[in-house]
């Protein structure tokens, strides 16, 4: 997953910028720190940085499955993410909503945020060692999907999609190394020496139809604390039509009235279920 997220990224900043000692905070070891504090939410920055980018570099490169700073390979972190994701969806939903704002384009004229849904869709259609009875927990009402109801998404909210990805490669796909020629595969090697390599893998070009992208756009809190949440639901895809919005039943917005909460130029959003995978193994890498 992480390599077909890393296309999604917000623009960096210049070199001179980085000369200067500003940062972004859009680096890949910052990205894999994002996605470690959705399933671990304390996880600290590591003090030794290069250790940690190491950690990063073989990780995404599937040559380890865990590492010094990464915590894949504790049971107790993995096990108490897979409790919360089936019984407290709106705390890792809310995890994931703050890594999309805080490091993934959206609602750009790229597209970035489409395509990468669309990669992802393309991916868990073909990879043939996903069961069709597999769950997929990528709707925003937290209930769980089938891969064939995945793979026909045309409307999806963009974190639950990837919150159910994330969540399916941590638990079903521990061992990263199977990825290992796939990334290979998606990847030209660098013509100079220290070159980046360059990503050639799925761009989601297989799907054709249109696939309305809605985001989250407050934070999530518990359920338990009003009888009637909100979805707000920001479209990514002008809509002549903007329909009032519909309450879902399982969130509300922190700090917002649910009465005014609007849903800007898309669709409504009421009870949709929509699905995420990631592949670890082979044909799908996250």
């Amino acid at each position: 997953m992480t390599l077909t997220l890393l296309q999604a990224v917000k623009q960096r900043t210049k070199a001179r910028q980085h000369i200067a000692g500003e940062r972004d905070n859009l680096s890949e070891t910052d990205v894999l720190i994002g996605l470690i504090r959705v399933i671990y939410p304390e996880f600290s920055k590591p003090v030794t940085e290069s250790t940690f980018k190491t950690n990063t570099s073989e990780y995404k490169k599937c040559k380890i499955s865990a590492g010094t700073y990464l915590p894949f390979g504790v049971d107790s972190v993995i096990d108490s993410f897979d409790d919360r994701v089936k019984n407290e969806y709106h705390n890792p939903l809310k995890a994931m909503t703050t890594f999309v704002n805080n490091f993934l384009e959206i609602g750009t004229s790229a597209d970035k945020d489409k395509r990468l849904v669309k990669a992802l869709i393309e991916l868990v259609a073909d990879d043939e060692s996903i069961e069709e009875n597999r769950q997929f927990y990528s709707s925003v009402d937290g209930q769980p999907l089938l891969k064939n109801e995945l793979v026909a998404l045309s409307e999806v909210c963009l974190q639950s999609f990837l919150l159910g990805i994330w969540h399916f490669i941590l638990v079903n796909r521990k061992d990263n190394l199977i990825g290992a020629a796939t990334y290979l595969k998606w990847h030209k090697p660098p013509e100079e020496p220290r070159g980046k390599w360059i990503f050639i893998g799925p761009n989601g070009v297989s799907v054709t139809r249109n696939i309305k992208i809605n985001i989250i756009d407050a934070p999530i809190e518990n359920e338990a604390t009003s009888t009637e949440p909100v979805l707000g639901a920001q479209p990514t895809e002008q809509s002549p039509d903007v329909p009032k919005p519909v309450m879902s039943p399982k969130m509300t917005v922190d700090g917002i009235d649910p009465k005014r909460i609007t849903v800007n130029n898309f669709g409504t959003v009421q009870n949709q279920k929509f699905i995420s995978i990631e592949t670890m193994n082979g044909d799908i890498n996250l």
